[in-house]
């Protein structure tokens, strides 16, 4: 049987203990959120006109989150300061029912319904809020010359 000599094993088990250890997998990334599905910002400038509104679907999930009879109407995610729908009243977390006396189903009928609208209007927008139902009025802005 061969012996090893004491200083080459010393060695040998010095470079092992000094190797860099191997790098570990690196983690998939998480999985990013589902992004709420349909959302638009209203915000018109063709004209003059704009509301200063972000919407989104009421889906099937927000129905029951937010205890709901219906999966209708159009749910307002965000409202910008300043804007016609701030002056309105409207505020984030509002079911927009009615724009105009006309029935809003979702939130890209609320777009084609706003697109309608002109400069220096004022409209009733029927909203939901807490259970509740609401009529604001609301008026857009004259055009700039």
């Amino acid at each position: 049987m061969s012996r090893v000599p004491l200083w080459l094993l010393a060695c040998l088990t010095l470079l092992g203990a000094a190797a860099p250890a191997r790098a570990a997998r690196p983690a998939p990334p998480p999985a990013a959120a589902p992004e709420p599905p349909h959302d638009h910002t209203i915000f018109f400038s063709s004209g003059g006109s704009w509301l200063g509104i972000s919407i989104a679907d009421i889906t099937g999930e927000r129905v029951r989150e937010l205890k709901l009879k219906e999966e209708t109407g159009a749910e307002v995610r965000a409202v910008m300061p300043g804007s016609p729908a701030e002056e309105a009243g409207i505020l984030a977390g509002d079911r927009i029912l009615e724009l105009d006396r006309t029935h809003v189903n979702s939130s890209e009928e609320f777009s084609r319904l706003a697109r309608k609208l002109k400069d220096g209007e004022s409209v009733i927008v029927r909203i939901s809020r807490e259970g509740r139902s609401l009529y604001l009025t609301l008026r857009l802005p004259q055009a700039s010359k």
